[in-house]
């Protein structure tokens, strides 16, 4: 597995101690050692954005959901791109996502936890987003060439 951290607020350093709150981009990549194939993804608290074995990206939103419940994501104030938690962003919504995640301020995420039954939102600054990405693009490449 590999990892790293990618600055998430102007005031924020990369150090362990500088970011007791999770506010950077963390990276990671990881890789199936059965079949040499690997993913990666960039996490900031409930959000998660990477790209899978096969090269698509994903997006996906909080942990442990409520059965039958929404995922819902606004970047900015474009419209609120939503998904069930059963079967989360296809990888045409998750495109969209990135794309305005690249190019926006804020996120506001939304998704219900388990066992409660209400609506968990976060809001996030989206500094550093698009140098993430690029980097978490790189980092997947080079690990593609490296089998």
């Amino acid at each position: 597995m590999r990892s790293g951290a990618v600055q998430g607020l102007p005031t924020n350093t990369l150090d362990y101690v500088g970011d007791k709150h999770g506010t950077n981009w963390s990276t990671r990549c990881k890789r199936d050692e059965m079949d040499d194939t690997h993913w990666c993804a960039l996490d900031r608290e409930d959000l998660r954005i990477g790209i899978w074995k096969d090269g698509t990206p994903f997006v996906s939103i909080g942990n442990s959901h409520y059965p039958n419940s929404d995922i819902a994501i606004r970047v900015d104030k474009n419209k609120p791109i939503t998904a069930s938690e059963k079967i989360g962003f296809t990888s045409v919504q998750s495109l969209e996502i990135i794309d305005q995640l690249k190019k926006g301020n804020s996120v506001l995420t939304r998704y219900q936890e388990w066992p409660y039954q209400s609506n968990k939102d976060k809001s996030l600054e989206l500094f550093g987003f698009p140098q993430a990405w690029e980097i978490l693009q790189k980092i997947h490449e080079s690990a593609k060439s490296q089998k």
